[in-house]
């Protein structure tokens, strides 16, 4: 069972106390991606990359989210 939603919340508590965790950004995008929520999975990526510029997975993410939204200017 994907507990997704779930998921996310507890990526919101432990944001809360370590803001700057580029892990939690990146997985809390994860989960908002395997929701079809690519808005809120991109802003995810953003932040995580932020916080971590080389992150590649991050990078790969950001752009299949963007695939998703038919959004292929901002792909490049």
């Amino acid at each position: 069972m994907q507990r997704y939603e779930t998921a996310i919340k507890a990526y919101d508590k432990a944001l809360s106390l370590r803001g700057r965790s580029f892990q939690a950004w990146y997985s809390r995008g994860n989960s908002f991606f395997n929701l079809q929520q690519y808005p809120e999975a991109i802003k995810s990526y953003t932040t995580a990359l932020r916080y971590q510029p080389e992150h590649y997975e991050s990078w790969y993410s950001k752009g299949n989210a963007l695939l998703e939204l038919q959004d292929r200017k901002s792909v490049v």
